[in-house]
C-alpha cells in the first residue's frame, strides 16, 4: 500500500490531521449549517421567515437510493407542490492560484448537477494511486 496511515482508521497524526479515505469529504459543510442553525437559534430568532429544511445524504457514490433518492421523495411529501427558494450543496473548497489573474483565494461554485460518465482509461506513464 501506498498509504502513510491506514485509509480507513481515522488516523489523527501529531499535528491533529485526520488521515483516512473520507477525512475532509463534506463533513466541514454540515457542521457549518447546523453551527449556523444553532447560532440563530442562540441569537433568538424564534421562527425564520422561511421553512428551512437539512437533508444530508449518504451513500452518492454507490446510487443514493437511500440518500438522496429517500430526502427527495420526503421533500415532495412535505412541500406538497411548492416549490424550495434555493439549496445549499456541498460546493466545493476555497482554492488560490487557480485561475489567471487572479491573487486571492476564490471559492468555486457548483453551479451543475453532477452527471455520469462510463470510460476505460489506460495510463502507463505513472504508478496508481488513489
Amino acid at each position: 500500500s501506498e498509504w502513510d496511515h491506514d485509509p480507513f482508521g481515522g488516523h489523527i497524526d501529531d499535528d491533529n490531521y485526520v488521515w483516512g479515505r473520507g477525512a475532509i469529504d463534506n463533513k466541514h459543510n454540515v457542521l457549518m449549517q447546523l453551527e449556523a442553525l444553532e447560532s440563530m437559534l442562540r441569537s433568538g430568532v424564534d421562527q425564520p421567515a422561511r421553512t428551512i429544511f437539512f437533508a444530508f445524504g449518504h451513500d452518492e457514490e454507490v446510487g443514493g437510493e437511500n440518500g438522496a433518492a429517500y430526502i427527495a421523495e420526503e421533500l415532495k411529501t412535505r412541500l406538497k407542490g411548492r416549490k424550495m427558494s434555493f439549496i445549499l450543496d456541498e460546493g466545493t473548497f476555497i482554492i488560490g492560484g487557480i485561475v489567471p489573474g487572479v491573487a486571492k483565494p476564490i471559492a468555486l461554485i457548483g453551479n451543475c448537477e453532477k452527471g455520469n460518465a462510463s470510460l476505460e482509461l489506460k495510463v502507463s506513464a505513472c504508478k496508481p494511486g488513489h
